[in-house]
């Protein structure tokens, strides 16, 4: 993925550019992730989420703010699949969970209780997940409480070091 110039992919010797003119909604690619099924998914700056046909080099599906199966944002910021079969997809404002099989999203922003400018990543634990953001601390999310109580939040305030947190590991 690059910074205006879409996606390149190098194969035999050379690089094969994939860019607007080719179907993408943009050329601006910040994330790229292979699922389970061996799936390509493109996450776009302003532009949102992208699946590419790595063997027919074509764009086949595309989901952003606009489409019927809605992004919250279209910034994506990350993409990581659990063991659910589900793609979590980190934009501005919020996180998205992307069934596989279903084709549908669930969106989590401040009125779910995930109160963040920007999330930089996730990590499950087997319970729920660890919700990375940048300025606003650590989120914890776990799906089995009652809707308001899903997300709890550590800050400065609960001990850690600072608000901006880069990664996590289990």
């Amino acid at each position: 993925g690059t910074v205006g110039g879409g996606l390149s992919r190098y194969k035999k010797g050379q690089f094969k550019s994939y860019t607007q003119k080719d179907g993408l909604p943009n050329n601006n690619v910040r994330v790229v992730y292979i699922d389970k099924n061996d799936d390509l998914w493109l996450g776009l700056e302003d532009g949102g989420l992208v699946l590419f046909d790595k063997v027919k080099g074509q764009f086949k599906e595309k989901y952003n703010t606009k489409t019927e199966e809605q992004l919250l944002n279209d910034n994506v910021r990350f993409i990581k699949e659990d063991n659910k079969s589900n793609l979590w997809i980190g934009v501005d404002g919020g996180i998205c969970r992307f069934n596989l099989k279903e084709k549908k999203f669930t969106n989590y922003s401040a009125a779910e209780g995930l109160i963040c400018k920007d999330t930089h990543g996730i990590l499950e634990d087997g319970e729920g997940y660890w919700i990375i953001t940048f300025g606003d601390g650590l989120y914890y999310f776990n799906e089995n409480l009652p809707k308001g109580k899903q997300f709890k939040q550590f800050t400065t305030e609960d001990g850690l070091p600072d608000n901006c947190v880069y990664s996590v590991v289990k």
